[in-house]
């Protein structure tokens, strides 16, 4: 407990000490952990580890269901990266997982997320773990997809490429403005299919860099 929040820490099998995502010997395969869980009544679930090593990568959105496990943001993110996604341990959350790479450039996580401004985007691919529940959310994908482009037009998105960062050469390009990053890229790949979930922050940031790229083409 941290405070009187529940928080999840993780667990090394061998040793019942705390584990480090930046420790590979604290770690062990699926298989242990499995049998570990089935048999300590107060560890509570699995967790899987990001590493360098792996192509693995997962997207985290909080608070983004409501207490029905309907959305209430966040529906057309799930669309366009169009891979397994589970319900997080609150209930009230959805994790992705993914084949894919990071951006350098990149950050770890953005907050003012739906109606309310308290949802939050997370986005890893190495140095962290996440608690895994086995409950796919219904309607998406039970297999997880290499979706690296558009993960990176995700986080084209959530952290928009500047002069100080440079431009990221794998994501369509507009010559107009310097070479900005093209909205209308960003949003092809992704393909979004729903902005009526809350979420449409990012169709009318999108249609606000489309029109700016379609006066400049003019």
């Amino acid at each position: 407990m941290r405070g009187d929040r529940p928080t999840k820490v993780p667990i090394d099998t061998r040793t019942g000490a705390f584990a480090s995502v930046s420790e590979p010997k604290t770690w062990c395969p699926f298989e242990i952990a499995f049998g570990a869980v089935g048999d300590h009544g107060e560890w509570d679930g699995l967790g899987i580890v990001f590493t360098d090593e792996d192509s693995l990568a997962g997207v985290d959105l909080d608070d983004c269901l409501d207490e029905s496990g309907q959305f209430i943001w966040g529906q057309d993110i799930v669309q366009g990266l169009n891979t397994y996604t589970e319900i997080s341990p609150s209930g009230r959350g959805l994790k992705l997982f993914l084949r894919g790479a990071k951006p350098t450039s990149a950050g770890s996580r953005k907050d003012g997320f739906g109606p309310l401004g308290i949802g939050k985007v997370e986005v890893y691919d190495q140095g962290r773990f996440f608690a895994v529940t086995g409950r796919p959310m219904h309607g998406f994908l039970n297999t997880v997809e290499n979706r690296h482009a558009d993960f990176e037009a995700m986080c084209d998105w959530l952290w928009p490429a500047t002069a100080s960062t440079g431009d990221r050469g794998e994501n369509p390009k507009t010559e107009a403005n310097g070479h900005r990053i093209s909205c209308l890229g960003a949003l092809l790949a992704m393909n979004v299919a729903d902005h009526n979930d809350g979420s449409h922050r990012l169709f009318a940031a999108c249609c606000r860099c489309v029109e700016h790229d379609l006066n400049d083409q003019e």
